[in-house]
C-alpha cells in the first residue's frame, strides 16, 4: 500500500521534528536561564537567527508554482473552504458542507448574524 511506502519518509519527518523541537525548548530554557524575556521584542531578531541556523526556517526562494491532477471541478475551480472533519460526525459533516457551499441559513441564523426581533401574531416584527 502507499500508506506503508511512506513510512519510512514519515518517521524520518517526525525524528526531524523531534530534534528541532528539543533545540528550540533548549534554546528557550537557556534564554530564560541567562535572563532574557523570550517574549520582549528585543528577542525576536535572536529568535528569529536561531532558526534559521538550526534549518527551521529558510530563505525565500521566489514565488512557487504547484499543479494538482484527478481534482474534480467542483472542487478546484469554485473557491471555497475545503474543511476536513472526521465522517463518523454528522454535526461536523454538516457544518463543512454549510461552510462549502456558503449556507445562507447556517450564516445568518446559526451565528446570531441578524439580531433577534420579535415577531406578532401577524408575522410582522414588533
Amino acid at each position: 500500500a502507499w500508506s506503508t511506502s511512506l513510512q519510512p519518509e514519515l518517521e524520518d519527518c517526525l525524528g526531524r521534528r523531534d530534534v528541532l523541537q528539543a533545540k528550540i525548548d533548549g534554546f528557550y530554557a537557556s534564554s530564560r536561564k541567562a535572563g532574557d524575556e523570550c517574549t520582549a521584542d528585543a528577542m525576536r531578531p535572536r529568535c528569529k537567527q536561531f532558526l534559521k541556523d538550526i534549518g527551521y526556517l529558510e530563505e525565500d526562494h521566489g514565488p512557487v508554482n504547484i499543479t494538482t491532477q484527478n481534482v474534480d471541478p467542483e472542487i478546484a475551480l469554485i473557491p471555497a473552504p475545503q474543511l476536513v472533519v472526521p465522517s463518523d460526525n454528522a454535526r461536523y459533516v454538516l457544518n463543512a458542507i454549510n461552510a462549502r457551499w456558503c449556507s445562507l441559513f447556517d450564516a445568518l441564523y446559526a451565528f446570531d448574524v441578524l439580531p433577534s426581533t420579535a415577531v406578532q401574531a401577524d408575522g410582522t416584527g414588533a
